[in-house]
C-alpha cells in the first residue's frame, strides 16, 4: 500500500502535467494567431484556479491524520493488561493489543502508544507525574 507521501506526490506531478499541457497549448494558440495574450492568460489563470481546487479537494483526506485502523492508535493511552517484558496485552479504547515496551511495563500501568508494526503495537508505561508521549 503507498504511503500518504506518495499518494500526494502521484496527485502533484499530474497537475504539473497538466499545467504544461495547457499552457503548451496556450502558447501555441497564440504564437499561430488565434488567442491573443490576454486571453490565454485569463484563460490559464481560470484553468490553473480550477485545478487547484481540484488538487486541494483531491489531497484533502490524505493530510488528515488516520481515524480508523491501527495508524489511529498513536498518541492513545491505555493500560497493561500482562506485564511487559518487553511482550504482552494492553487494552486501548476498549480493544485488546499485542504490545511490546522497550523497557519493563508493570500489569495496571497506563501505556501511550508510540508507535504501530503491523497488528502490534509499540508502548510506553507513563509515570504517574509524566502523562506526555
Amino acid at each position: 500500500m503507498p504511503s500518504r507521501l506518495e499518494a500526494i506526490i502521484g496527485v502533484l506531478d499530474e497537475i504539473v502535467i497538466v499545467v504544461i499541457l495547457i499552457v503548451a497549448i496556450l502558447w501555441g494558440l497564440t504564437a499561430i494567431g488565434l488567442l491573443s495574450l490576454s486571453s490565454a492568460i485569463i484563460v490559464g489563470t481560470v484553468a490553473g484556479l480550477v485545478l487547484a481546487f481540484f488538487a486541494y479537494v483531491i489531497l484533502r483526506p490524505q493530510l488528515r491524520k488516520p481515524l480508523l485502523g491501527p495508524e489511529a492508535s498513536i498518541g492513545k493511552k491505555g493500560r497493561a493488561l500482562t506485564e511487559l517484558s518487553p511482550e504482552g496485552t494492553v487494552l486501548i479504547d476498549g480493544e485488546y493489543w499485542s504490545a511490546v515496551s522497550l523497557e519493563p511495563v508493570s500489569e495496571g500501568e497506563e501505556v501511550g502508544v508510540v508507535a504501530v508494526k503491523g497488528l502490534k503495537l509499540t508502548v510506553k508505561g507513563l509515570k504517574q507525574e509524566d502523562h506526555t508521549l
